[in-house]
């Protein structure tokens, strides 16, 4: 059966040193619920020729986890921003192709996709443990492996960390991704690409851009519309960073 949520996640990158670092935090212990774990992580990313699950904000994933194999479907909502997502997940047997989540949305997307093949991997080595702030239940996890984009044959280092809201308010989430920031000294900062899009760049650096218009939906207010401009201007400014930082290019801050 298919088990449908809605995400909500920041991520966090920088050297892999900071990166580690940041799971030691003694502030972290303090807010722990439980013990940390491991786990090994592959999945096999799904499109179109004519990527048409991309055009439609949808990313389709196998991800193997202990011998079982997951249908990973995450969706972009129409006027959401990177941090919240529609996400589903089924455990199926065999090496079928049955891709179905059971959300009919999605799964008509899916649907017209009828030459899905694989276009990119990821394989990471993942810790992760649930702490609590300020009754905010968080999952923090730190992973490091490789993305590849399969139609290219191009890899890059996958390194980031991700704080995923599983309940409460979202208030937490940001006061931690403040605090391990803060920590780092300014050396970890805020990412938006997914690990699909990593794998697809394939080790390029990043090339921000102007924005194309925001996707909305017809019944969208002023104060969506005004909320989705600050998210666009936001987003700008991180993908800059990104730029800066891989390229050492002080024209990709303007």
């Amino acid at each position: 059966m298919a088990h449908a949520k809605t995400e909500f996640e920041l991520k966090l990158v920088g050297a892999s040193r900071d990166l580690a670092a940041a799971s030691e935090h003694p502030f972290l212990d303090q807010l722990a619920v439980g013990p940390p774990s491991w786990e090994r992580l592959v999945s096999t990313y799904y499109d179109s020729a004519d990527q048409r699950l991309a055009a439609a904000g949808v990313s389709l994933r196998v991800r193997d986890e202990a011998g079982v194999r997951m249908v990973i479907v995450k969706q972009t909502p129409l006027g959401a921003g990177a941090v919240i997502r529609l996400e589903t997940e089924r455990a199926t047997a065999g090496e079928d192709d049955d891709f179905r989540t059971g959300v009919g949305e999605i799964d008509a997307v899916i649907a017209a996709a009828d030459d899905l093949a694989p276009i990119a991997r990821t394989a990471t080595d993942r810790w992760s443990r649930l702490i609590d702030c300020g009754g905010a239940l968080i999952e923090f996890s730190a992973e490091f492996g490789s993305a590849e984009n399969l139609i290219e044959k191009r890899s890059a280092p996958l390194e980031e960390i991700e704080l995923e809201l599983l309940k409460g308010p979202a208030d937490g989430l940001f006061e931690i991704a403040r605090r391990l920031i803060s920590e780092s000294g300014g050396r970890l900062r805020p990412a938006l690409d997914t690990k699909l899009e990593t794998a697809l760049r394939g080790g390029r650096a990043p090339a921000p851009g102007k924005r194309g218009r925001p996707r909305l939906p017809p019944d969208a207010s002023a104060a969506d519309v005004f909320a989705v401009a600050l998210q666009q201007a936001s987003a700008q400014i991180i993908e800059a960073s990104e730029a800066f930082a891989a390229r050492r290019d002080s024209d990709a801050a303007r």
